[in-house]
């Protein structure tokens, strides 16, 4: 491997650990691989420093003290005042999307123990690397009564969003992760997809409306997968795109609503 592949092949492998890195979940020696990494990539420290702003941001934004009320509208203020670098990993800004989309809150505790939550995270980077990148054939709801019926199967009143950003709904089927049926929804744009897995079991209406807290984030293989728990309520996206533009994103649903 020369010296550009083997550096770039660090590079992503360093992005990969930044959500650990920070979060303080890294052995020592890998801590200090990705923080000497950080200290001499430009790229990397730039991605590092939109990391923290992220969490920043979604910390202010998502505080669990502030009512649902207005919450669009306080995220856009919000990250409009950050001045945030423009782009996040794909994962972490598509999920912070849907969060908004399906009116959810985030903020409150995990109901499942670590090691589902890292099974949620396996199985679902396999579906979408099995069912999505390698379209491997499955029968798939496109929408209209089929789409009804599927989510029917998990209290129904919480329709998917027909767009997150620019995203476009494809399809949805029923999935099974970590032993427990989850709802597999496919999104795209132009050459770009990814996965959103809903379940096990979903509020039927808004007085029932969790509060999500964002669990981790995760890389398995080439896919990165990001993880919300609320109670019964689990939240993952998954996609094999490192980065993406959370502000256009919340600004297009905001701008939506």
């Amino acid at each position: 491997m020369n010296d550009e592949l083997r550096f770039e092949a660090d590079c992503e492998g360093v992005r990969s650990l930044l959500p650990q890195y920070l979060a303080g979940d890294l052995e020592e020696e890998e801590r200090s691989r990705v923080g000497n990494h950080v200290a001499s990539c430009a790229g990397c420290a730039a991605c590092e420093d939109a990391e923290r702003e992220l969490n920043r941001v979604l910390r202010q934004a998502f505080s669990p003290d502030q009512p649902a009320l207005g919450l669009q509208q306080r995220i856009r203020e919000k990250i409009s005042a950050a001045g945030a670098p423009r782009r996040w990993p794909m994962p972490v800004a598509v999920a912070a999307s849907l969060v908004l989309a399906l009116g959810l809150v985030v903020g409150g505790s995990s109901g499942y123990n670590v090691y589902a939550a890292h099974r949620f995270c396996q199985d679902a980077a396999d579906d979408h690397e099995e069912e999505v990148v390698q379209g491997a054939p499955r029968r798939w709801a496109l929408g209209g009564a089929d789409l009804q019926r599927l989510q029917s199967r998990f209290g129904g009143g919480m329709p998917l969003p027909e767009r997150i950003g620019e995203y476009q709904f494809q399809r949805a089927r029923i999935c099974e992760l970590a032993g427990k049926d989850f709802i597999h929804a496919v999104y795209a744009a132009s050459n770009r997809e990814f996965s959103v897995f809903l379940g096990p079991r979903l509020p039927q209406n808004e007085s029932e409306i969790p509060r999500l807290k964002m669990v981790r984030t995760e890389r398995v293989g080439a896919t990165a997968v990001a993880e919300y728990h609320a109670g019964p309520v689990v939240l993952l996206v998954a996609g094999n795109h490192s980065l993406g533009s959370v502000l256009d994103v919340f600004d297009e649903w905001t701008a939506g609503r």
